[in-house]
């Protein structure tokens, strides 16, 4: 995933947008044409808060809130590490129940369109987790999403959202392996 994280510095005399994320380059405020410096340090990391819902699947359905930390480790490509809330509704016995598990994993993101010339961006994002502890379902499970978010000029905080495919491998005796299709949106800071 990439994030924004944006602050206002003055260059020259100039005030210019510039992000600390080195991955979006810089933009103008004042309409003046832009900057790509790289003889400033760059911060290169990244967090983020989404929330993903799944399409039912043989009578379950999957919802997660995660938070990604990640690293920036070229312009156009991120690492990520993602901490899982996941809750699996499903019936039982004509009764509404679900099962909890938390995941931990990571993944990558990978920019699909010019950080540095968009103001749209379109992001490839790929992760992998596994339950840990005492999960009701253990299971790994794997996504893959397209995200699409605006780089508002700045702002710290980039709202955006998302579509893909989670497969999920049960590891818990009766409990069948789940795949579906997936919504996210999500906050990045």
């Amino acid at each position: 995933l990439i994030w924004m994280i944006a602050d206002i510095h003055l260059f020259n005399n100039e005030k210019t947008y510039e992000t600390n994320d080195f991955s979006f380059g810089t933009s103008p405020i004042n309409g003046s044409s832009a900057e790509h410096r790289l003889d400033k340090p760059q911060v290169s990391g990244q967090l983020a808060i989404s929330g993903q819902a799944t399409t039912k699947y043989k009578g379950w359905e999957n919802a997660s809130l995660s938070v990604d930390v990640g690293y920036h480790v070229l312009p156009r490509l991120t690492l990520f590490a993602r901490c899982e809330s996941n809750l699996h509704l499903f019936d039982k016995n004509d009764t509404r129940t679900f099962d909890r598990s938390l995941n931990l994993g990571g993944g990558l993101s990978f920019s699909l369109t010019n950080p540095i010339k968009s103001p749209e961006a379109l992001d490839l994002q790929l992760s992998v987790t596994n339950s840990v502890g005492d999960a009701d379902w253990k299971n790994t499970s794997y996504g893959a999403s397209v995200l699409f978010y605006h780089n508002y000029s700045g702002h710290r905080v980039a709202p955006y959202i998302g579509l893909g495919y989670r497969y999920s491998a049960s590891h818990t005796t009766g409990i069948k392996d789940f795949s579906g299709l997936t919504g996210t949106i999500g906050i990045r800071f």
